[in-house]
């Protein structure tokens, strides 16, 4: 052994290297592991709780669980349960288990169309906290995939709908090619009677103006009578007016005096009544003293008898 030593150069201070190499290869190796270690949380302490899913569609072990956009844990595993459905096992943080109660629950979250999926756990409002080992109710919905998947069921049919139209649109002998035909023919025939209508109103137009001067030539002199009709009218009304205001100023002047000589008659009435009384009585003493004179001897035979005095028939004199 000493003799190969001494030959060979390259064996000399062999220890000491491979010592050296063996030390970096330990220290690096222990420096990825602790970073690994605090990325994964190795190192930090976890609570495990366990999710059902109805699939195990986009999620598997490694996925994220997040809390509020923030990441908290992640998927441990995966196994189906005696009832089908997919039993998820998750480590979060023990720091965050106090914000999760019996009223979380998680959902299927994706932060783009092409983006990875993670479980996104709801914190809980009124519910008592959760404890480690606790199953969290899992709501399904909302998921990209569940949304394209929807979006697939309701455009299919709408496609092929439509590519069905589009096929009988194209079909000249189809429906859609006659009813075109005859809308087009209808609008032709629409736009010969749009002309015919803009002629009719050129000439009506026309019209009106030719009958408008003839009006305004015609007219005109009747319009200028009535015009002085109208003030002679308008003057007459004027005459009227001051006639009544002088009859409004004249007439109690006039009413008062005619009531003073009512009143003087009503006052002359009994004595003119009295003087006719007194008239009718000196009347018949004068035919009474007449009818003595008549009757005695010497003057009866010198006046004759009076006539009687006949009324006309059908008089009132």
């Amino acid at each position: 052994m000493s003799l190969l030593r001494n030959r060979e150069a390259r064996f000399s201070n062999l220890l000491p290297k491979v010592g050296g190499f063996l030390l970096i290869a330990s220290l690096t190796l222990f420096a990825m592991l602790t970073a690994l270690g605090f990325t994964r949380t190795l190192f930090v302490p976890t609570a495990e709780l366990y999710i059902s899913l109805p699939h195990s569609r986009s999620i598997s072990s490694g996925t994220a669980v997040m809390l509020r956009g923030f990441r908290i844990g992640q998927v441990r595993s995966l196994e189906l349960d005696t009832q089908g459905r997919v039993d998820a096992r998750i480590a979060i943080e023990a720091r965050y288990l106090p914000w999760l109660g019996s009223d979380s629950f998680a959902r299927r979250g994706r932060d783009n169309l092409l983006g990875d999926t993670y479980l996104e756990i709801e914190p809980r409002q009124n519910g008592s906290p959760l404890l480690a080992g606790a199953t969290v109710a899992f709501v399904d919905g909302g998921e990209m995939d569940d949304l394209v998947t929807e979006a697939k069921a309701k455009v299919f049919p709408l496609l092929d709908h439509t590519n069905t139209l589009v096929s009988q649109l194209a079909d000249p002998a189809g429906p859609w090619q006659s009813t075109l035909l005859s809308l087009q023919k209808t609008t032709e025939r629409l736009n010969s009677t749009l002309d015919a209508i803009d002629r009719t109103l050129a000439q009506t137009q026309a019209l009106s103006q030719d009958s408008r001067q003839i009006l305004k030539k015609d007219f005109q002199p009747l319009l200028t009578d009535s015009h002085q009709l109208v003030e002679e009218l308008r003057q007459t009304s004027s005459s009227f007016r001051e006639l009544a205001a002088g009859m409004q100023t004249t007439l109690p002047e006039l009413s008062l005096k005619i009531g003073r000589n009512l009143d003087a008659l009503q006052l002359l009435t009994p004595e003119l009544a009295q003087t006719t009384r007194n008239g009718d009585g000196l009347i018949q003493s004068v035919q009474e003293s007449v009818d003595g004179l008549r009757q005695s001897w010497p003057v009866e035979g010198l006046m004759p008898a009076p006539e009687p005095m006949l009324l006309p028939q059908n008089s009132h004199e």
